[in-house]
This record gives C-alpha cells, structure tokens and sequence, in this order.
C-alpha cells in the first residue's frame, strides 16, 4: 500500500438518519459524500490552496491526517492495517473474475 496519497472529507458532519431525518430526503442525500463536485457547493467548504497546509479544508495529506491521529493518541497504524485488509480481501472476492479476463 502506497504511504503517501490524499484524504477526503465531507464538509458536513456525520449524523444518522435518526438524528436527522432530512439526512435521507433530497437536501442531505449527499450530505456525507466527499467529492469535490458536491462539496465545493458547501457553505463550509474550504478551498485548498497551499500543498504546505496539509490539514486544512475537505483535502489532506495522507500523511497528515496520520499525524493528527497519532497526535490525538489514535493507532493509526492499526487503522491502516484494517484498511489493508479490507483491500485484500476486495482482490481475493473477484480472483476468479480476473483470473478468466486475464
């Protein structure tokens, strides 16, 4: 897995369905989403505009969002280490796919 690499948040806070029940009508259908496309039109949203800023806005560094949670007492290398797996696994469920379009 490649260390270096972009992290995306959505420029509206998690809140489940229960919390808010607008969350699931037309408005907040996207809410949670993280293209650029759809958040750029949020209110909240923050344009990046230095790479040295690389906590700033919806965009951060893959490496800074690994300091914050480490600074923040987060494993982040048992983070990864699930995200890993679960990228394994994604490749292992369609072998036999690949296998015969290859």
């Amino acid at each position: 897995m490649y260390e270096e690499g972009l992290t995306r948040f959505a420029t509206t806070q998690y809140v489940t369905p229960e919390e808010n029940q607008d969350v699931n009508g037309r408005k907040g259908k996207y809410a949670h989403l993280t293209n650029y496309s759809i958040n750029k039109k949020n209110s909240a949203f923050v344009q990046n505009s230095d790479a040295t800023h690389d906590i700033q806005g919806s965009k951060w560094s893959l490496r800074g969002f690994r300091k914050v949670l480490q600074a923040n007492n987060i494993d982040d290398r048992a983070i990864f280490k699930k995200i890993q797996d679960v990228i394994i696994k994604s490749f292992v469920s369609v072998e036999s796919l690949m296998v015969s379009a290859f």
